[in-house]
């Protein structure tokens, strides 16, 4: 790491601290807000119940563009979002520096993927104010979710419809932004039982901070469902529609690349409960989606047309039976069948399914020393009809002292997945390199943490080893510059997590800091370098502050500041303060209607979060939210 590319951002520093200084200052003594206001009056997300997994970013919506699934992410603790422009325009997900297609999504009950390739795993047509906070899961709690991701899930749980109501919110900005979203929800019934209904509309376009960066988006979802006091059912369906540029978007030559993506999503997810204790679930997913990517939007079907349509079918079935006191087994089965039609892939195949179910059992009656000891063993069985089956087994060990609000755990997890279709059957000497000798992809992570929690503060931490074996990696070698090459790979992966947070008086406060270092070893010799797996912080602290500011008035500001891993396709600095601030106005002193000044990206970096994509850069908007 260069000294002198460090120093510029460091010296920054004091400006956040000044600006922070100045929302605590001008405070005076903030009026204390109820806890559950937070949420409903503000889209704050509550403090999680333990903060090491806990979503701790203060900003629930996007500057550039609508809220989707991934908004909340960025300013995540242990998430990295890697993205080409804005985040919501295309963002790849990585956890625990894990690369873009080893972090998967669940929806509610199903594990949703692109098995086409990970980039577009969080297009997910489902507005954010139908679905809960995000959860990350790692470990055991990833095995048992499901998804064919061998690190980390990102799950969302389906979001109860407490009243009848709407939301409007509209947004203007720099470089032609404007954008626009309304929410609309109704119950008929009792809060025992009853018909629920909600509905999805958004759209946003402008002309980005960077030449040929300009994007038009739209989607509108429905949901209709019912409940009672032991069963839920969902049905939902979603679409949308994305179009977007950036120079250097995908292939390191600066030529103004575009996007055109389609995604059309239906799901349906059952739970239900009996007296005796016994859980089930039951989902079934249909997603389309195709994508026309062009190398250069000013000389179309340059080289090859990039034209891809995926389907996916997957269902899942899963029962939790309690034996006896402290005894449960655990009871999953997953399948998935999806397809391709691709212009440039030339895999030898077009289709796979795939088949996984779980048995597991936990038991929760043992004492050690007074401590509560909790114990899971899982074992998956995944089965493809293009690779040979796997078993991998999963244990996990929670001790917990009698009456405290504290825990220690254990975890070790042996987990597996399979490249995607660009990996494998991408040309071998094309732009994009393939590789059809690709297979099961190979993860055992140990983990050891510690939490603690209070009625209005809580603290984790956590540290974990991964070994990860024959791991797809994007590549580049200086032998071959005009192209990046799907390459496997051996990496160790070390990292230590803490994290904490503190409510007080309407102000909350989240602190994080990791490190991580790697290990990595190819079976290419020529690599030089890597896109996705060895692009990873070794040092990143998050803060998130939420300060009101009288009756009228609230400060909000997510930072991120990092000391990446040098990379040489990066340009610029391997370090990035990153700042999204916002000033928010209540004229009516309640929660119907807020108005805010926000500012992403505050001092203007040029830090590439992947390697030889340019950054986005500053942007001013304001945003008036109206709920009813």
């Amino acid at each position: 790491m260069r000294i002198d590319s460090l120093a510029p951002n460091l010296s920054r520093s004091g400006h956040i601290l000044i600006a922070v200084s100045m929302c605590v200052a001008h405070g005076g003594l903030p009026q204390a807000i109820q806890a559950e206001d937070a949420g409903t009056a503000y889209g704050i997300p509550e403090l999680e119940t333990y903060a090491i997994r806990g979503m701790t970013s203060v900003h629930g919506h996007s500057v550039e563009g609508y809220e989707t699934p991934i908004s909340r992410l960025r300013f995540q603790p242990f998430v990295e979002i890697q993205n080409r422009g804005f985040a919501e325009a295309q963002g790849d997900i990585s956890v625990r520096g894990g690369s873009f297609e080893s972090s998967g999504f669940r929806i509610g009950s199903l594990p949703l993927i692109d098995p086409q390739t990970g980039h577009y795993a969080s297009e997910i047509p489902i507005p954010a104010r139908m679905l809960e906070k995000p959860v990350i899961l790692t470990g055991s709690s990833n095995l048992q979710a499901g998804t064919p991701a061998s690190v980390a899930t990102v799950a969302y749980d389906w979001k109860p419809v407490a009243q009848s109501g709407g939301t409007l919110s509209t947004g203007f900005g720099e470089h032609g932004l404007n954008t626009q979203s309304l929410y609309l929800s109704a119950t008929q019934g009792s809060d025992e039982s009853g018909w629920y209904a909600d509905l999805g509309l958004a759209r946003s376009e402008g002309n980005g901070s960077r030449p040929d960066g300009d994007h038009h988006f739209q989607q509108a979802a429905m949901r209709v469902g019912w409940h009672n006091e032991r069963s839920d059912w969902n049905l939902a369906a979603g679409y949308q529609d994305k179009f977007f540029g950036w120079r250097g978007m995908y292939a390191p030559y600066g030529t103004a690349e575009t996007e055109d993506i389609q995604t059309v999503l239906l799901m349906t997810d059952w739970i239900t409960e009996t007296g005796g204790g016994d859980r089930f679930t039951l989902a079934a997913a249909f997603r389309k989606n195709m994508d026309d990517y062009e190398f250069d939007r000013y000389r179309p079907g340059l080289y090859n047309p990039y034209e891809h349509e995926t389907r996916l079918f997957a269902t899942h079935a899963g029962w939790e039976h309690p034996l006896r006191d402290g005894l449960k087994t655990l009871w999953t089965i997953d399948t998935r069948f999806d397809a391709i039609q691709s212009t440039s892939l030339t895999s030898s195949f077009q289709s796979r399914s795939f088949f996984q179910s779980l048995v597991g059992i936990e038991y929760s009656g043992f004492e050690v020393r007074s401590w509560d000891l909790k114990t899971t063993a899982l074992l998956r069985f995944s089965d493809s009809n293009r690779h040979t089956p796997r078993w991998l087994p999963s244990l996990r060990v929670d001790l917990t002292p009698p009456d405290a609000p504290y825990g220690l755990y254990f975890d070790y997890t042996h987990n597996a997945q399979l490249p995607g279709y660009t990996a494998i059957g991408s040309p071998i000497n094309g732009l994009f390199g393939g590789n059809p000798n690709l297979g099961w992809e190979h993860s055992h992570q140990f983990e050891w943490g510690w939490t603690r929690q209070s009625t209005n503060w809580s603290i984790g931490t956590s540290f974990f080893i991964r070994q990860d074996r024959d791991m797809t990696d994007w590549t580049f070698s200086w032998a071959r510059p005009n192209a990046r090459s799907a390459s496997p790979v051996d990496i160790e992966t070390c990292g230590i997590e803490y994290q904490a947070s503190l409510r007080h008086a309407g102000m909350i406060f989240h602190f994080s800091y990791a490190w991580m270092t790697k290990n990595a070893t190819y079976s290419d010799p020529l690599v030089d370098a890597s896109f996705y797996a060895l692009n990873y912080p070794t040092h990143r602290t998050t803060l998130s502050t939420r300060i009101p500011i009288g009756a009228h008035l609230e400060c909000r500001m997510d930072n991120s500041f990092r000391i990446q891993e040098s990379n040489p396709l990066r340009n610029g600095s391997d370090s990035a303060f990153l700042s999204y601030l916002s000033i928010v106005v209540f004229p009516l002193q309640s929660k119907y209607w807020e108005i805010s000044f926000s500012v992403d990206n505050l001092w203007d970096s040029n830090y590439e979060s992947i390697p030889a994509v340019p950054a986005s850069g500053r942007q001013f908007a304001i945003q008036s939210l109206i709920n009813w």
